[in-house]
């Protein structure tokens, strides 16, 4: 016989519980029925309706991550039960053998597949072993900035901005666009934009991209608001200067301009022909609006 000084409360739902009773006697104890189903460290088994539950809960809550790494499911779980919507990330506990889109077990993303316009957060960085990203895009330019490692190829080319020289910036396409990186995007062909690869790590927030007179600010977020009067976007190949707010969108970025005498500049790739994109304009005339370029 043990003598037990202090006990949980059992929860059918949860689990071990708060700090409850006192229990002082061996043998005789109000409570001892719930010495039955107590397992101490041994959380509930849920069952699928309850996995998705929870999971639509976690949605409904404004949740971008449904953490059930400390949680345990039966074997009627399946991947289906697991799958959330949208760029929902659910992380699964270590003895789970379920993978899936958007499942991350043990770090590893066996597909990993981004809306574009909705807020991709993860609180963790992890691995993908297959990522995908599609825009549907009708104007040739526009920003990007993927969580992931990107390669330019016949259909889509990204470009880092290298410069400003009299009010013509400079860039530069990229072989491969870093994770995280904001930068232009070009559509070489076709109406969209995708965005794959294998075997890649995903990063929790972007970074920047700079030069000694142009900053780029990059988002993963949906409907980030700028505010300053020195940021630029790009909508239906046209350059925009902010005077007033403007708000980028998910997977998209931004950009600021130092020791430009002029708001009007042209683009220039790689010291050859100026680009399609216009001049830039004051959007003080314009309705607020996102950038979806």
């Amino acid at each position: 016989n043990y003598v037990i000084d202090h006990i949980i409360s059992y929860d059918k739902n949860g689990g071990v519980k708060t700090l409850s009773y006192s229990v002082t006697e061996t043998n005789v104890s109000d409570h001892y029925p719930i010495f039955a189903q107590l397992r101490v460290g041994f959380p509930k088994e849920l069952t699928p309706a309850e996995v998705r539950a929870i999971i639509a809960d976690s949605i409904a809550n404004g949740h971008t991550t449904v953490d059930m790494s400390d949680m345990a499911y039966n074997a009627d779980v399946t991947t289906e039960d697991l799958q959330a919507s949208g760029n929902v990330l659910v992380v699964t506990p270590p003895t789970s053998t379920l993978q899936g889109t958007n499942i991350i077990h043990n770090g590893v993303c066996q597909n990993l597949s981004l809306t574009d316009g909705i807020s991709f957060v993860s609180p963790i960085a992890f691995t993908a072993t297959s990522a995908n990203y599609t825009r549907d895009m009708a104007n040739e330019w526009g920003t990007i900035c993927l969580p992931y490692e990107v390669e330019s190829n016949d259909e889509v080319e990204y470009y880092t901005i290298s410069g400003i020289v009299d009010d013509v910036l400079q860039v530069t396409k990229l072989n491969t666009l870093p994770a995280g990186t904001p930068a232009l995007v070009r559509r070489v062909s076709g109406t969209s934009i995708t965005a794959t690869n294998s075997n890649v790590s995903v990063l929790t927030a972007p970074g920047a991209g700079t030069s000694s007179a142009v900053e780029m600010y990059g988002t993963f977020a949906q409907g980030v608001e700028v505010t300053d009067a020195n940021a630029y976007y790009i909508k239906n190949n046209k350059f925009w200067q902010c005077n007033n707010k403007f708000y980028c969108d998910a997977f998209r970025a931004y950009f600021k301009i130092t020791g430009s005498s002029s708001p009007s500049f042209s683009i220039n790739i790689n010291d050859d022909d100026v680009t399609g994109v216009s001049s830039a304009t004051d959007d003080k005339n314009a309705t607020v609006m996102t950038i979806y370029s």
